[in-house]
């Protein structure tokens, strides 16, 4: 069978060991269809055995043709087993024991594996595309040009003390106009970015109020469209607003502290107070996000709307403003990942102050780019 274009990056190019099999491949199967193969383990050798004879088994004339990476191996890692260990007691040890045993990890990261490889190889290419932009002296408007410019502005730290928070003038002065409910969708939609991907790196976090992912829809994979996702928090998730646990407590009363420091930074008046009132306001939005367990389940996802069902189910946000701001204004079609918090946070900016928004605003503006601001 073909294998869904979804799947590709989970079973066509399947990593055994350290090796990897790729494919071109087309899709007969929905998204929902092809999901559960995607969030196996695919490190164990019973799936690889899976894969490696249906999945991505070489077709005949003129279908689909395997190719293989210069200088990879197609089949089962035998070296990286622990024979000692039966496979019915500890199925993952037997299948990876042995490379665990001989494999060391670098004393400056916390894991090793496949995809650290993969990172250090992008890396040593960006190293050297930006090493070759700054020495091509290209032409103004080019790629080359705007890869060697934003190189040297980011590393050009006289000039970012220089500047001091001039950089930051345009935004504070956006939020700072907020008046009203149309306004503040405009400034909400505004910011919003194609930043989570929950089905290929669950990666769910975002810090402004939606999250958006483009991807094939769940049942019509020739169609892309834009799941909308939970956001809001600058906590990594929910737990950490609620959760009665000490440890949590101590993180929040850090995290408060951290946002009254990046208020007092940016010069901004009663920091403490806007401090306060941006956690407040991000506990409400915790209380109003979809818990992690319920998240990660992709079958109650599957959430289609329309952009009028946006202001029918989900009253408090000006969505016409809101998804024009986005650059979404002409797309219809929709997936929400999470339909209920999508009404309490739309209920959230009805109900809360203006000014509360406004300070939670301004602290995610200004957090989202203190990498490129001054020295503190």
């Amino acid at each position: 069978p073909s294998c869904p274009s979804f799947c590709l990056a989970y079973t066509c190019r399947y990593t055994i060991g350290r090796r990897w099999r790729t494919r071109k491949s087309g899709c007969s199967r929905t998204l929902s269809q092809c999901y559960g193969v995607a969030v196996l383990k695919t490190h164990t050798i019973l799936l690889a055995v899976l894969l490696a004879t249906t999945a991505c088994t070489p077709s005949g004339p003129g279908g689909n043709a395997t190719a293989v990476a210069a200088g990879t191996a197609i089949g089962v890692d035998l070296d990286g087993l622990n024979k000692s260990v039966k496979p019915g007691d500890d199925f993952d040890e037997y299948a990876s024991g042995g490379w665990r045993a001989k494999t060391e990890i670098p004393a400056d990261r916390s894991s090793v594996g496949s995809f650290l490889e993969t990172f250090n190889k992008a890396e040593a290419n960006n190293n050297a595309i930006i090493n070759a932009a700054l020495k091509a002296n290209a032409a103004q408007g080019t790629d080359t040009r705007r890869i060697a410019d934003w190189y040297t502005a980011f590393t050009d730290t006289a000039a970012i003390e220089a500047r001091g928070l001039a950089p930051l003038g345009d935004e504070m002065n956006r939020i700072g106009a907020i008046a009203d409910a149309k306004s503040l969708s405009t400034v909400l939609g505004g910011n919003i970015r194609a930043d989570v991907d929950p089905l290929n790196a669950t990666n769910y976090n975002t810090e402004n109020l939606f999250g958006l992912f483009v991807s094939q829809s769940f049942t019509k994979p020739e169609v892309s469209v834009p799941y909308v996702l939970q956001g809001g928090l600058g906590l990594p998730d929910r737990d950490y607003y609620l959760s009665g646990d000490a440890q949590m407590a101590g993180l929040r009363t850090k995290y408060q502290a951290y946002v009254t420091q990046i208020f007092t930074l940016a010069k901004m008046t009663d920091p403490a107070a806007r401090a306060k009132r941006v956690f407040d306001l991000e506990t409400k939005i915790a209380q109003a996000h979809t818990d992690n367990v319920t998240t990660q389940d992709a079958n109650k996802a599957n959430n289609p709307w329309t952009k009028a069902d946006f202001a029918k189910k989900a009253p408090g946000i000006d969505w016409d403003a809101f998804w024009n701001a986005a650059g979404l204004g002409s797309q219809n079609d929709f997936i929400v990942w999470h339909p209920a918090t999508t009404v309490k946070l739309a209920q959230l900016v009805a109900n809360e102050p203006i000014d509360s928004w406004k300070d939670w605003l301004a602290f995610h503006s200004i957090n989202q780019v203190t990498a490129v601001l001054p020295a503190a």
